[in-house]
């Protein structure tokens, strides 16, 4: 079969002539023109606001490995509001150089009770970011456990977005801690008398050295290493002058979870139009 140049000419000035394919071509070449604009803007948008990094690794990361450490272990018996402790975290990079210092923050601001247990809502920042953005963590937490599960709900709330519930699996079991002995640890807090312990990880490879006291709420820990990371407290006292976000405070309230998609925010007595009536 003999395709001929004449007569592919022949039939695109047929095609040309006829004006409902002539609306199809033009569409066609409509929807690729639009295409192709669409992805210069996507990959130039990516160049200029770069995606945010996947969730570290868990092991070695402060963020996950302090869940698993119960205050309640380290001598910390009960909480108040207002409970407040900041840390210096300084994590190990390449060739071992020493990351520029962090702050992190640990406060009791409020408390919930419910049907299993009585829990307080702890604030943590410090930790993560979301588009080079500081997020703030909300969890409601015991002194015996601090994982996250799906009773210890857990909402990250980051400046200019609307809070999220953090989805969790299968919580790690906690840490198993082994007492080495007393020492005393020298702080910009001051000087404190802890027991040093080693919190075993569930991978049974990762390994904290806990310094702790029970002076120190909320966490019960001074200082707190592992193989690439070193978290020590700079202060820690009551901070009563708490400020909830306006978005949250169902949630803190109890009133919402945020657990049903739409409906969590635009139920009435729910989130959103709780706090911004329909007009």
């Amino acid at each position: 079969m003999k395709i001929s140049v004449k007569g592919i000419w022949s039939t695109f000035q047929w095609v040309i002539k006829d004006q409902k394919w002539s609306s199809i071509i033009s569409l066609c070449l409509s929807l690729v023109i639009s295409t192709s604009i669409l992805s210069v803007i996507i990959f130039r948008d990516r160049g200029t606001h770069p995606s945010p990094s996947p969730p570290p690794d868990p092991t070695g990361w402060f963020d996950y490995d302090l869940n698993v450490v119960a205050p309640a272990r380290l001598g910390i018996e009960q909480w108040k509001i207002g409970d407040y402790a900041r840390y210096r975290k300084i994590t190990l990079v390449g060739d071992d150089a020493p990351s520029a210092p962090a702050f992190v923050d640990f406060h009791i601001i409020g408390e919930l009770e419910e049907s299993d247990a009585h829990r307080h809502w702890m604030k943590i920042t410090g930790f993560r970011f979301f588009r080079h953005i500081p997020t703030e963590t909300y969890r409601l937490v015991t002194a015996s456990d601090l994982r996250m599960t799906p009773l210890n709900r857990t909402y990250n709330l980051t400046s200019g977005y609307v809070p999220q519930l953090e989805i969790t699996g299968q919580p790690s079991p906690q840490a198993k801690l082994i007492e080495i002995g007393p020492e005393s640890i020298q702080t910009e807090a001051g000087t404190f008398e802890c027991i040093l312990y080693h919190a075993v990880l569930s991978d049974e490879k990762t390994v904290l050295k806990v310094w702790a006291t029970s002076k120190v709420r909320p966490l019960g820990i001074v200082r707190v290493t592992s193989e690439n990371e070193t978290m020590e407290l700079v202060s820690f006292g009551e901070k009563t002058d708490i400020t909830i976000p306006t978005l949250l405070e169902p949630v803190i309230q109890g009133i919402s979870r945020l657990e049903s998609s739409c409906t969590s925010c635009h139920e009435v007595e729910s989130c959103h139009e709780r706090i911004f009536p329909p007009k």
